[in-house]
């Protein structure tokens, strides 16, 4: 039985201590699960900074993209504007024989000579006439230079919206190639979610496994435990129970000794030190017989 409960305690020193290793390999698994989710959850929100970064920075490109719109609607209609306006002016062109320049400088003759020179009821009547035609004629140049400051004003107006449709276009580059730098950081964010999500799974079962290893061999060593101190219960009764038996064998055996000593003494036969002592412990010595 002492064999045994030898045996069963070398078991036990070593279920505890492959129990103690498996739940230390556990608790790492555990801790760098742990610390996967944590690197997970700051790249989860690395990611959804990007996605919004990104989707704000579409937002931007869409209406870029509607100013841009715009701007081409307009100048198609400026340059609608600009070319019936040309075509007007250019109406109005043909319907002078004389360039403007001419018909004026040609005015101011006739008005000088007017008044400078005299003249006959019929040159006179002659002169006016051909002023009016002149002022007609004037008057049509005039319309078309109007025209003309207006198709120029269309111009710099279409140059202005063609800066602008410039400007807005390097800006939806700019956006565009933004846009597409946090895509990409987002999805190499989520990539390595996906990959760590993964590794953290691979923790979780590892974790498990070593866990319930060390569980199972809890479970033995309580019961190898559970067996030894039976055991110890078992072989402590065996020895109080020798040790009562050997107690009472003694009683019994000092007890004979006291009545064979007592016996010796009625037959005036001497005793033993040791007779002396049980029967001066029983108290059946007298004076007479107080020395062995």
């Amino acid at each position: 039985m002492v064999e045994e409960i030898s045996t069963l305690t070398s078991e036990i020193n070593s279920l505890r201590e492959e129990r103690d290793s498996l739940n230390q390999k556990a608790k790492r698994w555990l801790e760098k699960k742990r610390e996967l989710l944590r690197q997970i959850g700051e790249l989860r929100r690395e990611a959804q900074s990007h996605r919004g970064c990104r989707d704000e920075v579409n937002r931007l490109v869409k209406e870029l993209k509607q100013k841009l719109e715009g701007l081409r609607a307009e100048a198609a209609k400026e340059w609608k504007l600009y070319a019936e306006i040309k075509q007007e002016a250019e109406k109005l062109r043909l319907t002078v024989p004389t360039s403007e320049r001419k018909a004026r400088k040609v005015f101011e003759d006739l008005e000088w000579k007017i008044q400078t020179t005299p003249f006959s009821h019929e040159e006179e009547k002659m002169l006016v006439e051909k002023i009016r035609e002149l002022e007609a004629q004037i008057a049509v140049h005039n319309r078309r230079g109007e025209k003309v400051k207006r198709l120029k004003e269309i111009l710099r107006k279409a140059e202005d919206l063609k800066c602008e449709g410039k400007r807005i276009r390097t800006e939806l580059v700019e956006k565009a190639r933004e846009s597409q730098v946090h895509h990409e950081k987002m999805m190499k964010a989520l990539k390595a979610v996906d990959e760590l999500v993964e590794k953290a799974s691979e923790a979780q079962q590892k974790f498990l496994e070593a866990k319930g290893k060390a569980d199972e061999l809890h479970g033995r060593l309580l019961e190898v435990l559970a067996k030894r101190k039976e055991l110890e219960n078992n072989l402590r009764r065996l020895n109080e129970n020798y040790s009562a038996q050997r107690l009472k064998k003694a009683l019994e055996a000092r007890e004979d000794k006291g009545r064979l000593a007592e016996e010796k003494l009625k037959r005036g036969e001497k005793i033993t030190f040791e007779e002396f002592q049980i029967l001066l412990s029983k108290g059946n010595l007298n004076q007479k017989d107080a020395s062995p």
